[in-house]
Formats: structure tokens, C-alpha cells, sequence
């Protein structure tokens, strides 16, 4: 598999997180589990506590671990535990993260707008209703900014990673 390959290369243990899916499970299940299982390692869950963690995932699971990174960084001044979560986080490898979910987002306005584009973009606003009803107001935009403030953010999906550091320094 995958993981299996990305283990191998990379020489660490791997954890893959079950987490709930929607819509059976509305928004923030996926993400209370996934930082659950973060926190969980970093406490010591594997047997040892890890001096660094990495996390990664694709499309909506890269998405889960920026929000478990931007979550650790705005815990760390109320918890110790979560302070030691925040310093261990060392990099994140993103592959096709879709963190901007508006379907009035620029991105989503520079391509054409034709009959497919405008399903689409109906297609967002539905599934935004239906996942987080009463969170999307403002959200967006804020995780976007925030997410751009991460320092070693790797994007396998486009070709530049701005801001970032190379993933072996």
C-alpha cells in the first residue's frame, strides 16, 4: 500500500486514522478524531513519547492535518500537554489539500464559468450545509490565513510551495 511505500522510504511509523466520515457524521467528528489519535501518540500512546510528529494526508484528510496542526498551535498556551503536541509537530506532507471549501472563493471565480462550473459551485453550498451548518461564516478565510503562517507546509500537488522549507533541513 501507500503507507506501506511512504514508511519504507521515509525510515518512520506510519498511523493511519479511522476517522468518522459524513455526511454520517457531521463536522468536527473527523477532526475530533483525528486530533484525538494525535494527541494520543504524542502522549506516549505508542509505548514512547516521539521527539518529533509529522502529519499527512490527501484532500479532505491533508485538510484534517492542518487542522490538527493550527489547532495544536492555538491550544498550546492552555494546556502543557498540548504545548509539547504543538513543539513536536514538524512537518506536514499535503498531497491535493483542499482548504478553502467557498464556492465564491477566487480560485473558484477565475475559471471558466460555465454550465459545469456553476453545478459545482451549487454542489459546495450544498455540501457545506449538510456537513457544517452553522460554522461555515467566516471560517474559511480565517483557516486560510492561519494556514499560510504554517512554516513547513509541503504541497504535493502544485509545484511551488511558498513559504516552505525543504523537507530534508
Amino acid at each position: 500500500s501507500d503507507l506501506r511505500s511512504l514508511s519504507a522510504l521515509a525510515g518512520v511509523t506510519v498511523i493511519a486514522v479511522d476517522y468518522r466520515l459524513a455526511p454520517e457524521h457531521r463536522f468536527p467528528a473527523a477532526f475530533d478524531d483525528a486530533y484525538a489519535v494525535l494527541n494520543w501518540i504524542s502522549a506516549g500512546g505508542l509505548g514512547l513519547c516521539p521527539p518529533r510528529l509529522a502529519v499527512a494526508g490527501d484532500s479532505a484528510g491533508a485538510g484534517l492535518a492542518v487542522a490538527c496542526c493550527l489547532a495544536a498551535a492555538q491550544r498550546k498556551n492552555s494546556l502543557e500537554e498540548e504545548e509539547n503536541l504543538a513543539q513536536r509537530l514538524c512537518l506536514q506532507l499535503l498531497f491535493s489539500p483542499w482548504l478553502d471549501l467557498r464556492p465564491d472563493a477566487p480560485s473558484m471565480m477565475t475559471e471558466p464559468c460555465g454550465e459545469e462550473t456553476a453545478q459545482f459551485q451549487n454542489d459546495l453550498y450544498a455540501f457545506q450545509r449538510l456537513y457544517a451548518p452553522d460554522r461555515n461564516a467566516g471560517r474559511s478565510q480565517a483557516v486560510r490565513a492561519k494556514a499560510g503562517r504554517c512554516s513547513r507546509a509541503v504541497s504535493m500537488g502544485s509545484a511551488k510551495a511558498s513559504g516552505s522549507k525543504p523537507a530534508d533541513s
